[in-house]
């Protein structure tokens, strides 16, 4: 059976991140997602070698859809990282910037200081709007808002932990957002301040 058949409503990253670490029964996380499958799984490492499980269940049952996926990695891999002219680190509950960003094309390093996982999701902003205008005016699933749209990011960096992603930063204003939710108040991240303003020139 094709996985568009099965997969036709996905709970967004934020809903599901609410659970993990958590012990719950399966059918009780899709009852409270509103899905009928849930893909479930781990990734393990050892040594060079990283072991990722993943299955496919039926919410209504509890029986797997799919049986378990096991991929190992291959021989040794480089640690090297992308040459980077700007890096994001994201602290609890703030951004903080290497330097000034110019218009161009930029490598951007996030590094993640906190203590919780974070996000940086990079939103271009109309002329005279922020970042606040832009959650006033979002509504989830709706990509675009009279105060901007996002244009790219990184998401779910976990503590300790970097990332890296490419972008073609044009003249204007652009946001910064953590929407991930707190762990221990379940609100976002933004709601506590971690949002920025940043003026490209």
């Amino acid at each position: 059976m094709p996985i568009r058949a099965i997969c036709r409503r996905v709970a967004s990253r934020t809903s599901a991140f609410s659970f993990k670490g958590k012990n719950e029964d399966v059918r009780k996380i899709g009852e409270q997602l509103s899905v009928q499958t849930v893909l479930e799984g781990s990734v393990r490492k050892s040594g060079n070698r990283l072991r990722i499980s993943a299955q496919l269940v039926n919410v209504a049952d509890g029986y797997q859809l799919l049986k378990s996926v096991k991929v190992l990695a291959g021989g040794a891999r480089s640690n090297s990282h992308p040459a980077t002219d700007l890096t994001i680190t994201a602290v609890d509950f703030r951004f903080e910037l290497s330097g000034p960003i110019t218009a161009g094309s930029h490598i951007v390093r996030v590094v993640n200081n906190g203590s919780q996982p974070h996000e940086v999701v990079v939103v271009r902003l109309s002329p005279d709007a922020s970042a606040d205008d832009f959650l006033n005016a979002f509504r989830p699933g709706v990509a675009v808002s009279p105060a901007g749209h996002p244009v790219g990011g990184l998401v779910g960096i976990d503590p300790g932990r970097d990332g890296f992603f490419r972008m073609n930063f044009a003249v204007g204003n652009y946001g910064l957002i953590c929407f991930l939710p707190d762990i221990a108040r379940g609100a976002p991240h933004f709601t506590r301040g971690m949002m920025m303003d940043i003026s490209v020139r």
